[in-house]
């Protein structure tokens, strides 16, 4: 185990003797809370597509803000990508 307070040892060394790397050490995940929100703005993206298919991204943008997600129209255009959703 790597200990941060060890003065002896550097960190570098630790990680090359634990056979880690160093990113790996310093490396801290994302708060889960973002992706409950990015969840919500997925699952209210597809449903509002549902509801009128021929909507786009900029007419899914325009109705999420009637749900108070004031999102720009790229990050829409981008989750609708990922949600594999296009308007016709």
């Amino acid at each position: 185990m790597i200990d941060p307070e060890n003065t002896e040892i550097p960190i570098v060394k630790q990680c090359e003797l634990a056979n880690l790397n160093r990113s790996t050490y310093y490396f801290k995940p994302k708060r889960p809370g973002k992706y409950k929100k990015e969840q919500k703005l997925l699952d209210k993206i597809e449903e509002l597509w549902f509801e009128h298919p021929s909507s786009g991204y900029r007419t899914i943008r325009e109705r999420l803000k009637d749900y108070g997600f004031y999102v720009n129209s790229k990050k829409v255009l981008r989750l609708m990508k990922q949600l594999g959703i296009y308007g016709m």
